[in-house]
């Protein structure tokens, strides 16, 4: 065997003929539910996020910070507003994937305002801007995976709506 020639091994499985197994399948009766992120569950316009940041809801973590305000749509919307100190446009690029991606999977997850009588939002759903901030010793350059993006996201939401809970209990919506 000379020095530039490679040698490559697969793995055959033990009865060729038999076919592989299939994967495990939910029951047919099972309702299935889609986890998207369409136009209706982010925020496009300027507006949408001028009204995030002057709710003045603020909480972060790691570099994380992320904004909310309620909405009366009765889903959770989500923006992102992405420092070009974080990195290259290909890094932020990745980050702005792992938190859309984080997003989409556990949005079904996310806290929800809890009703406090005949005011409040719909549904009790929120506004949500990511923001990552670079350039510091707690730049999210730790958050490397989609489970760990969700688990800050998660742990900050749920801040967000404890928050919006105590605020809410000092100043009760006129009736």
């Amino acid at each position: 065997m000379g020095r530039n020639r490679v040698e490559y091994r697969c793995r055959v499985p033990s009865d060729p003929l038999q076919p592989a197994p299939d994967p495990p399948r939910a029951p047919p009766d099972a309702p299935r539910v889609r986890l998207t992120l369409g136009p209706s569950k982010r925020l496009t316009h300027a507006r949408e996020f001028d009204a995030v940041y002057a709710a003045k809801m603020r909480k972060s973590a790691g570099g994380v910070s992320v904004s909310s305000c309620p909405n009366t749509l009765g889903r959770h919307r989500l923006g992102l507003a992405i420092s070009r100190s974080v990195g290259t446009a290909a890094q932020r690029t990745r980050f702005k994937r792992l938190i859309r991606e984080a997003f989409r999977l556990h949005q079904r997850e996310l806290p929800v305002l809890p009703s406090h009588g005949g005011g409040g939002a719909d549904g009790g759903c929120l506004d949500w801007v990511v923001s990552l901030r670079g350039g510091s010793a707690t730049a999210p350059d730790r958050i490397t995976t989609r489970d760990q993006m969700a688990r800050v996201l998660l742990e900050l939401a749920n801040e967000s709506v404890a928050a919006w809970s105590r605020r809410a209990r000092r100043h009760p919506p006129p009736q």
